[in-house]
């Protein structure tokens, strides 16, 4: 786990996401400049490029990850915006003390401003409305 800046926990997210989807025979770009609403654009060989949004997750006390999808505007009034898919097709996190990453089709995540992902299984044996972070292991 990184103890350092925001920055850089972002940027080890975005280069471990590079490096697995140049292990799957993806082609990866990155944007020029800072404040797209994506880090990555990703070719899978479908013909048609997806715009990816990379977060870095700490885990919290209860033993989830709660992936945060939203942007603060700068400025005056600070305004809260969340990802929709018109911005975004696909999010990647990089779930730092269990060394995972996850991709999340927009399907997910689409109209929502966070997501809570398990590593383990609740103790009360829930089960509905439980994401665990194994069934969008990347």
């Amino acid at each position: 786990m990184i103890r350092s800046d925001t920055i850089r926990k972002g940027e080890s997210a975005v280069y471990r996401s590079v490096l697995r989807a140049i292990e799957l025979g993806w082609t990866v770009s990155r944007p020029c400049v800072e404040g797209s609403r994506y880090d990555l654009v990703v070719d899978r060989g479908r013909g048609r490029m997806e715009r990816v949004q990379v977060k870095y997750c700490e885990r919290r006390h209860g033993g989830a990850y709660e992936l945060t999808l939203t942007r603060h505007s700068g400025g005056r009034t600070r305004r809260i915006y969340s990802y929709d898919e018109s911005e975004v097709d696909a999010v990647a996190a990089y779930l730092a003390q269990d060394d995972l990453l996850v991709w999340l089709p927009v399907c997910e995540w689409n109209g929502r401003t966070a997501i809570n992902l398990r590593i383990d299984a609740p103790r009360n044996g829930q089960r509905r409305s439980i994401r665990m972070a194994a069934d969008f292991r990347w």
